[in-house]
C-alpha cells in the first residue's frame, strides 16, 4: 500500500477519523502493512502485544466463532499491559491490517487523549 491507500484506510476507521490531517499522514508513515491469508493465526492468546492492529480490508476473528473483532485491536492490552485474552484468526477472505507500534500508538493518545476516552466509553457495554 501507498503512503496516501494507508492514510485514507485509515480516515475510514473512526478511532483515526478524529486526528487532523498532518498527524495523521505521520501516523499512515509509520504504519506497517501487513496481509493474513484466510483462516491464518494472527495473535494468540496469551501473546504480549507490540503494536496496534487496524483491519483495513476483511476481518479477523476469534478462533472458532464467527463473531468478528473491532477493526482496532490491541488498544486495551497495549494501555493496560495485558496480555491478548482469545486467539485471533483472519476471516474466510483473508485480512489487510496496519500495524503501528505501541510507542506510536501512546505518541497519538498523548497528542489527542480524547481519542483514548472516546474508544473507551464506546467499548463498554450497554445497560
Amino acid at each position: 500500500m501507498t503512503l496516501i491507500e494507508k492514510y485514507f484506510a485509515l480516515k475510514q476507521i473512526p478511532f483515526f477519523s478524529r486526528i487532523d490531517h498532518e498527524e495523521l499522514l505521520l501516523v499512515a508513515n509509520v504504519a506497517l502493512v501487513r496481509k493474513y491469508n484466510s483462516e491464518s493465526p494472527v495473535l494468540e492468546k496469551g501473546a504480549d502485544l507490540n503494536r496496534l492492529i487496524v483491519v483495513v480490508e476483511g476481518s479477523i476473528h476469534p478462533i472458532h466463532t464467527p463473531e468478528k473483532a473491532r477493526e482496532v485491536i490491541g488498544i486495551e492490552p497495549l494501555v493496560m499491559e495485558e496480555e491478548i485474552g482469545v486467539d485471533l484468526v483472519a476471516g474466510k477472505s483473508g485480512a489487510v491490517c496496519l500495524n503501528i507500534s505501541k510507542g506510536h500508538l501512546f505518541t497519538i493518545i498523548n497528542e489527542f487523549p480524547s481519542l483514548l476516552t472516546e474508544y473507551l466509553l464506546e467499548s463498554e457495554p450497554s445497560e
